[in-house]
């Protein structure tokens, strides 16, 4: 194991499988060692109609609000499946949520015309706010793909601001139905110093996934890091003792601030 600023550090990762193998190679790197606990996943929603009807009429939005690279990666398949590709390269305009969000939908191809320079919905709508005043939000539609377990603030702060809001579920979010094998043995076998909270989903997946005595030992042993007041909050509000909350709303954010709370000597 290299040395690094989270040397020897068991760190347990909550989101869904590929991006907790990417955070995953980012923690081994700076020492820590990483416990792949997958608690969501995603899938196609239950009820396709919007999805069809939105993708059908692409070229009325004259934005579409990715919040997420998965908000990204899950527009796109049913883009494949059900619409035009052609049609989004150069309309409507794409806002994302954060660098990272916008790094993933230039890759795929997108024309980002406004980046918010924070991770959170609160920190999207005050920007926004700012160009209002240049532009004028006013009756211009958006588009907004989401999950089926995204709260509604965002888009009722898009809506107070005048624009017409398709608030559309384009993928579901769901606890895996078993826990990941290798993982629960980590877990079970040693426990974790931290565990890392990206969602009030996954909060609540990692809770349904451990057993009971599980679940109260790593309460009561291991500290948790997480992105975000609502994040944060569920996590406390489970049980969770919080100690780390990332400004950036990143996962690179919430390394940084687990670095600087190791360095702190903690």
């Amino acid at each position: 194991m290299p040395d690094g600023p989270l040397e020897n550090m068991r760190i347990a990762v909550t989101r869904a499988e590929a991006e907790c193998r990417e955070i995953a190679g980012e923690i081994l790197a700076l020492g820590g060692i990483p416990i792949v606990f997958p608690c969501i996943e995603f899938g196609v929603p239950e009820d396709l109609a919007l999805v069809k009807h939105s993708l059908a009429s692409l070229e009325s939005y004259d934005y579409i609000l990715f919040s997420s690279p998965t908000a990204v990666r899950m527009f796109n398949l049913m883009l494949e499946k059900h619409g035009g590709r052609s049609t989004i390269i150069s309309r409507p305009n794409i806002i994302a949520l954060g660098r990272k969000t916008a790094e993933y939908a230039r890759k795929a191809g997108y024309n980002v015309w406004f980046a918010a320079r924070g991770g959170s919905a609160a920190g999207l709508l005050e920007e926004l706010k700012k160009k209002e005043w240049e532009l004028g939000f006013s009756n211009r539609r958006i588009l907004l793909p989401r999950s089926s377990a995204a709260l509604k603030a965002l888009s009722t702060g898009l809506d107070e601001m005048g624009l017409l809001v398709d608030d559309v579920v384009f993928y579901r979010t769901a606890v895996p139905e078993r826990p990941d094998r290798n993982g629960l043995r980590e877990l079970t076998s040693g426990g974790a110093d931290f565990i890392v909270f990206f969602s009030p989903s996954a909060v609540t997946g990692f809770s349904k996934l451990l057993p009971v005595s599980l679940l109260v030992e790593i309460k009561t042993k291991s500290r948790a890091a997480a992105i975000g007041n609502t994040t944060c909050a569920a996590a406390r509000d489970a049980g969770f003792d919080v100690v780390v909350e990332a400004r950036e709303h990143s996962s690179r954010g919430l390394l940084d601030a687990l670095i600087e709370y190791a360095r702190s000597g903690h």
